[in-house]
């Protein structure tokens, strides 16, 4: 300060006026520790209100303040109001939220049971890899709101490809025939969506078919064919529907069974409803057709629902299902003995994926575990049948 700054400066004061320099030492001191107070002074107010900050972000269980968790409070308690003026703020809230993509806390549903093996066919000199997959839904069609648009475009891309995807359902004989009633009128039921396979004309339903005709016209075209060969319409015939607009599905196996029977009769590998099946898989070989997908226990939806018909239910489906998986090795072995197969695995083509899906019966039975014992016994059961790997 004496010398502004200057070298020179301080030393001529130092050599000429050192009496001044050793005066003005304890003043120099005396204002760095005032600054220092007043400095540490403002790092205190500093941490004082950061503290305060932090605390007042903390409700009383100790928690963080979520501004998420405010603004749903704050709705649902609009919403449940007397005043209607306040309950039609709790809306706009909950559509501001919703603009948002501010999500309410939902409790997410645990994740569905299935499994996947790899399994390898054919002889030394020619092999074949195949993909089973085991799972346990009631959705005939995969339903994912958040892909649906994904594997739509994914449908739409494969359908002149050689990997096509299809699945099987099963119809009810009698909902077809309807013997109480006057001709046609099952099939109009059955075209309607009102007697079996809901979800599927539900699904087809909520897009347009663009490219084919729709499930209705196409399954008018089958009935008059039915009617005219009426001899056809037994258990384990089948009919197919083509479509653009199901995610992950280009191709519908409609299975005919007749549930009347299904109880007194087991089913082994000359029944006519495994007869059916071998002709789907064949079909999968003549049309280009790389993935599909077969309800194990080959039961109409009410034989779901009432499981209770039956005794000893759980040994009685796990026959069935063995049933269905023989099949379905018998027909992977004899295929890739064939020389067609050699064609087809060089252009990397033919069933490459088998979905065996297992109806959820966690809801019909007392001990919920009982779905997870269950699903153990048909992975035990695919693991010694087809040595999985």
């Amino acid at each position: 300060m004496l010398s502004n700054q200057s070298v020179e400066a301080a030393i001529a004061l130092l050599l000429e006026n050192r009496a001044k320099v050793d005066a003005h030492i304890p003043l120099r001191r005396s204002i760095q520790t005032t600054r220092s107070r007043s400095n540490s002074s403002i790092e205190n107010k500093r941490h004082s209100l950061q503290r305060a900050s932090s605390l007042g972000n903390t409700n009383k269980t100790g928690k963080s303040w979520n501004p998420i968790s405010f603004l749903q409070q704050q709705k649902h308690a609009m919403e449940n109001t007397h005043l209607s003026s306040v309950r039609k703020l709790g809306g706009w809230l909950g559509k501001a939220m919703e603009n948002l993509g501010i999500e309410e806390d939902k409790p997410k549903p645990a994740p569905p049971l299935a499994e996947s093996f790899t399994i390898m066919m054919g002889t030394a000199q020619v092999k074949s890899t195949h993909n089973l997959r085991l799972l346990v839904t009631d959705q005939v069609i995969p339903c994912d709101p958040l892909r649906d648009v994904a594997y739509r475009a994914e449908t739409a891309t494969k359908l002149y490809t050689s990997h096509l995807s299809a699945t099987v359902v099963l119809v009810d004989l009698n909902d077809l025939r309807r013997q109480d009633q006057p001709a046609g009128y099952g099939w109009r039921q059955y075209k309607a969506g009102k007697a079996g396979n809901q979800s599927l004309f539900e699904r087809c339903q909520q897009s347009t078919e663009f490219h084919f005709a729709d499930i209705e016209t196409q399954l008018s075209v089958i009935q008059q064919d039915f009617e005219c060969h009426p001899e056809g319409l037994q258990e384990g015939s089948f009919f197919v529907t083509k479509h653009s607009n199901l995610p992950n599905i280009q191709v519908v196996f409609h299975l005919i069974i007749d549930s009347t029977s299904i109880s007194t009769l087991d089913v082994s590998n000359r029944h006519s409803l495994i007869l059916g099946l071998r002709s789907i898989l064949k079909l999968t070989s003549q049309y280009d057709i790389s993935s599909l997908s077969i309800p194990l226990s080959l039961l109409p939806d009410k034989f779901l629902v009432q499981p209770e018909q039956i005794p000893n239910y759980q040994l009685w489906l796990q026959k069935r299902g063995e049933v269905v998986m023989k099949c379905i090795k018998g027909y992977l072995i004899e295929h890739s003995q064939s020389g067609k197969r050699v064609l087809q695995e060089e252009n990397n083509l033919g069933l490459r994926t088998i979905e065996f899906i297992l109806p959820p019966i966690s809801n019909h039975m007392d001990d919920v575990s009982q779905q997870d014992v269950l699903f153990q016994q048909f992975r035990n059961l695919l693991v010694n049948l087809f040595r999985t790997s």
